[in-house]
Formats: structure tokens, sequence, C-alpha cells
């Protein structure tokens, strides 16, 4: 998948969530603290998603796991620097590793206990 569609793919997920919730851009940016020009870049594939704001729009919109799998899973497809084999990045999904693979990043700046973790 090429880094252009799977940003279309997060950014039309992120659209069907707005959408369900009955919220046009600008109302959707209100609620998540935003700009409506941001949203709508995200929307639109021209801006790479982050896990800082997946959190955010969870916590605000009270996501279901299905909407925060799919938004995660597009943030994932979304960064091909990440190259994980797609059955992992499954797995990280499947579990909600994504949140203690985040800590341990934070934790550990020069990626020692990464690589320990990956030998």
């Amino acid at each position: 998948m090429k880094e252009i569609e799977a940003r279309l793919m997060f950014g039309n997920s992120l659209r069907t969530i707005r959408n369900d919730r009955k919220l046009s851009v600008r109302g959707f940016a209100k609620v998540v603290g935003y700009s409506a020009v941001y949203i709508s870049d995200l929307e639109n594939g021209n801006r790479k998603p982050t896990l800082e704001m997946i959190n955010i729009f969870n916590d605000k919109l009270f996501l279901t796991e299905e909407e925060l799998k799919t938004l995660q899973k597009g943030y994932l497809f979304a960064h091909p620097e990440n190259v994980i084999p797609l059955e992992v990045m499954y797995y990280i999904l499947e579990n909600n590793l994504i949140d203690a693979l985040k800590t341990l990043e934070a934790t550990d700046k020069k990626g020692t206990k990464i690589k320990q973790l990956v030998k």
C-alpha cells in the first residue's frame, strides 16, 4: 500500500466517524481541539496522523473499539518508515499494544530496550 493511499484510508475512516456523529468539519475540529483546516487535511490524506491525535479523538469522541482500531490501523499504514510485517501490525492492534509501545519508546530514548525485545 502506498503512503498516500494509507493516509487516505485513515482520512476516510476519520470522515466516516465525523459523519456518524453528524458533525461538520468545524464542529468536529472544535470538539477535538484541532483546526478545521488540519482536520480537512487529515481527511484528504494531506497530513500524516499521529498517535497523540488518535488518543485525543478517542478521549473526546468516545470511539468504539472498532473505530479506534480502524484509526490505529490507518496510522500504522500511513507511516511506512515503521516497516512491520502485516501480521505483526494486526497482532499489535488486536492486543492494544500501541500504548505499551508508546510508553516504552518514551522511557527508552536510545532504543536499547526496544532492540533487546526484538532480538
